[in-house]
């Protein structure tokens, strides 16, 4: 499933699951040097998915948890208090 959810940020028409059909909040963390899932991707994966938001961290690449752990936490933990 990762290697799939992996293409759809890149490759949506093909993807097996459309993520159109995906209606909870979603947030996408998007690192801006990211090399295996492009900003561009990840754009269009949150203009598919009907209740997403994006968080771009320009100091990040594919690892952004590792790379910036305190900007992911602090957009996290107030995305899973506000239900949306």
């Amino acid at each position: 499933m990762v290697e799939g959810f992996g293409r759809s940020f890149t490759d949506a028409e093909k993807f097996e699951i459309p993520l159109k059909n995906v209606n909870v909040p979603t947030l996408v963390i998007a690192g801006r040097h990211d090399l295996i899932v492009p900003l561009k991707g990840s754009r269009k994966a949150v203009k598919t998915l009907p209740r997403a938001r994006l968080l771009v961290l320009d100091d990040s690449g594919h690892c952004s948890p590792e790379e910036e752990p305190e900007k992911v936490a602090a957009a996290i933990l107030p995305f899973l208090r506000s239900g949306r």
